[in-house]
């Protein structure tokens, strides 16, 4: 079931928002975005450590997606000087 309804987001364009908060989520992050090329996911709040802070996301998730140029972040509950 999940195969199925990546591959019609992917073939309708439209948008997967991820949310991992798993310790693992980038690689499940990368797994999609090699998986499914042409699908867009959004990273929701940059996939971050601490609520409201960016902590962990310029060190571990910013290097870890950017070969992906299907892969966004959405930073809107980011207010710190990150």
């Amino acid at each position: 079931m999940a195969h199925q309804l990546l591959a019609w987001l992917q073939e309708t364009k439209r948008f997967l928002i991820s949310h991992p908060e798993n310790k693992n989520k980038l690689t499940e992050i990368q797994s999609l975005a090699n998986r499914y090329p042409n699908l867009n996911i959004v990273l929701a709040h940059c996939g971050r450590e601490q609520l409201y802070t960016g902590q962990g996301v310029i060190e571990k998730i910013i290097p870890g997606i950017r070969n992906y140029s299907n892969v966004y972040i959405e930073t809107s509950t980011i207010r710190d000087k990150y």
